[in-house]
């Protein structure tokens, strides 16, 4: 009988969740913004998922992911198509944002972390850079991502992701 008991409050539960329309969920999305020339882009997204920002031992940003619900994060990268015959001819963006799990809420206002790493053979610049001034927002079935300048000749300035 308990089993049973069991069994039925799981399925009511099941039940009463299975109503629910969520926007996010974890996987690949289609961009609407243009990749910059010579490159592939991506973007996924990590739901119930949140980000934890460390230092390393010469000051430079790390991130890990952690199992939160309720969080997300959303993840664009860029990936310069490089010349084989040059060893040292790699370029990639990535912009990481961290946010509720309801997309549809976004606003200019609403509190995010975001990230911006850039990876190259470029010496004091590649690595990870806390954004202070990036926002994302929700309009018309997609989201709309503001990068503002963190370094010079950055590829990756506005992203757009259709989330419908």
């Amino acid at each position: 009988m308990k089993k049973l008991t069991i069994a039925l409050a799981f399925a009511a539960v099941l039940t009463a969740c299975g109503g629910q329309k969520t926007l996010l969920q974890s996987g690949k999305y289609n961009l609407q913004s243009e990749c910059p020339a010579n490159g592939d882009c991506t973007f996924a997204v990590a739901k119930d998922t949140s980000m934890i920002l460390t230092e390393d031992g010469v000051g430079k940003m790390r991130y890990n992911m952690t199992s939160h619900e309720g969080k997300s994060i959303l993840t664009y990268k860029y990936n310069k198509k490089s010349d084989p015959r040059a060893q040292d001819d790699f370029y990639s963006e990535e912009v990481i944002i961290e946010t509720n799990s309801d997309v549809a809420s976004l606003n200019k206002d609403s509190e995010i972390k975001m990230l911006f790493g850039v990876f190259c053979y470029c010496k004091g610049v590649a690595g990870y850079y806390e954004v202070k001034d990036g926002y994302a927002e929700y309009r018309d079935g997609k989201v709309i991502i503001t990068v503002p300048k963190v370094i010079e000749n950055q590829k990756t300035n506005i992203i757009i992701a259709d989330i419908k």
